[in-house]
């Protein structure tokens, strides 16, 4: 339905006599949608039900990054004792002085497999769009410990691998010393198919830790050690490869509720051409199966529910397509043909109850570690429930009544020069529309009318001839203090849209025209008045 909401005219401060001064004060604002829709009494029926109602809704969205593509923290810790990473021929007895011969010796090289447990996944690969790879050491020698590090698996846009060099300080008698360092793997591209390419969620960091003892002596022990942690931190995949895992989309049981038969009459909708329509919008490289469980239409305490041979069976969503990338639409169409959808809207239902499944991968790893994903693939089920109107365009409005005030009092209507009212439009219907305000009194007898002169400009269209924009319009209406006096008296305003002028884009002159439920205007009305304050207060 369509709401209006009414605004009393802002208090207007006291300024010195003799001054003039503007005022804008906002009276009203309304949006009116297809649900406010209503036929002209003398209502012209055709036959060729060109002119479409359109009722969508997402009754499920999956989000891949909460869900599918969602890369898990993960750490890797290492504890070395020196006695087991230096050969004892090398470390010199009590107390265990390490004399080493060359610039820097090599005291350890760890490259121990990272595994990523995915909870089903396997991937080969991943593009990140942010994420961390952190590095934690720790060391009781009280030596200069040089490290080495590198990811070859990681590699930025340059196609270089993540390497790191840095020293990490002697540590203090009895003490430790610590470095951590943190690195941005925002577009680096990550192999996860292990050193022999055959692996999955798999990548092997390499660290190599060095000690220079050239100088002055630095004391061992084999009891000193060193403490490694990695740890790939808030990962959040720009793309993935591999097999994405079995899974139950968990779309489950939902309402949905239905204004849009409340200003419809039985006689102004061609049921015979009815159509329902379930559409999977895949734009993951994975195929999917949809089980429709149960399709009721409510109304009241009746209830009809949908037959058809589409029920209980399994519906083959096909998988999207990558280079170049191409979303996938499954439709399935519910008609007088293969259901009894006819019977389920002539109930006129204002709710729609659903059990629906969907599935990935029914048949497992069948493209063999071919699946993928993006950041911003979709995979969504929606319903579209479209009716055709045995109407013409132009014997359709959009309607609605609310109350009204202006707000002024005797002496203000006395002390405004002039003013003026302003209708400012924001169009999202494909048409340009006539837009006009009545006004009441409590008994209901006409006070006014404004906006004569009132065409409204369509919405912007996308190459589907969908409207994807709002257009803005602004209408202005002269007053004066004998209309001002009318207007004071009305109580009740009916805002009407009509479609008396239903021109589409000329690449939309084939198509057949669809309001979609999605399609409104907003409208706001605001006064601007010039007040002659000399004799106001």
């Amino acid at each position: 339905m369509g709401s209006v909401i009414l605004l009393s005219p802002s208090c207007k401060d006291k300024a010195t006599n003799g001054w003039d001064t503007d005022v804008l004060t906002p009276l009203a604002n309304a949006k009116l949608n297809v649900n406010d829709i209503v036929a002209d009494s003398l209502v012209e029926y055709q036959q060729d039900s060109s002119l479409r109602l359109v009722y969508s809704n997402t009754i499920y969205e999956f989000d891949p990054t909460d869900e599918l593509l969602q890369i898990p923290d993960t750490s890797l810790e290492n504890k070395l004792q020196l006695d087991s990473i230096v050969p004892m021929a090398n470390v010199d007895h009590d107390p265990y002085d390490a004399r080493k011969k060359s610039d820097k010796v090599e005291l350890f090289r760890k490259n121990k497999l990272l595994v990523y447990n995915f909870n089903g996944p396997e991937l080969t690969f991943f593009r990140i769009k942010s994420g961390q790879f952190k590095i934690l050491i720790t060391s009781t020698l009280q030596d200069t410990l040089y490290f080495d590090f590198e990811l070859n698996e990681a590699r930025d846009q340059n196609g270089a691998p993540l390497t790191e060099s840095d020293v990490l300080l002697p540590a203090p008698p009895n003490g430790s010393s610590t470095i951590e360092r943190s690195f941005d793997l925002s577009g680096y591209e990550v192999d996860l198919r292990g050193p022999d390419q055959k692996l999955v969620n798999s990548i092997q960091p390499v660290l190599v830790g060095k000690v220079d003892s050239l100088g002055d002596l630095s004391d061992v022990t084999p009891q000193d050690s060193i403490y490694i942690s990695y740890q790939l931190k808030d990962i959040v995949p720009q793309y993935v490869k591999g097999y994405l895992g079995n899974d139950t989309v968990e779309v489950g049981q939902g309402e949905i509720k239905l204004d849009l038969f409340k200003n419809l009459n039985a006689g102004l909708v061609d049921l015979a051409k009815v159509e329902a329509d379930f559409s999977v919008i895949n734009g993951l490289g994975v195929n999917g199966q949809l089980d429709i469980k149960s399709f009721e239409a409510i109304k009241g305490s009746q209830t009809i529910s949908l037959t058809s041979p589409l029920i209980n069976k399994p519906i083959k969503i096909d998988r999207a397509y990558d280079n170049p990338r191409i979303t996938n639409t499954t439709d399935v169409s519910l008609s007088g043909q293969n259901s009894n959808v006819k019977e389920l809207l002539e109930l006129l239902p204002s709710r729609i109850f659903y059990n629906i499944e969907a599935f990935i991968n029914p048949r497992g790893n069948f493209y063999n570690y071919q699946d993928f994903g993006y950041y911003d693939s979709q995979f969504d089920v929606n319903v579209d429930v479209e009716l055709p109107l045995q109407a013409r365009l132009k014997d359709l409005f959009l309607r609605d009544t609310t109350d009204f005030n202006i707000g002024l009092t005797d002496q203000e209507i006395k002390n405004i020069e002039k003013g003026e009212l302003n209708l400012i439009a924001y169009n999202h219907f494909p048409y340009d529309v006539d837009v006009q305000l009545y006004l009441y009194d409590n008994m209901f007898n006409l006070k006014d009318s404004l906006f004569l002169e009132n065409t409204i400009a369509s919405g912007r269209f996308n190459d589907s001839c969908r409207v994807v924009g709002d257009q803005r319009t602004v209408l202005t209406s002269k007053v004066d203090n004998d209309r001002l006096k009318q207007l004071q008296k009305a109580e009740k305003a009916i805002v009407q849209v009509g479609f008396s002028n239903p021109e589409v884009p000329g690449f939309c002159t084939q198509r057949k025209l669809k309001l979609y439920d999605n399609y409104a205007i907003d409208l706001t009305l605001s006064a601007r008045f010039k007040y002659l304050l000399q004799d106001a207060f």
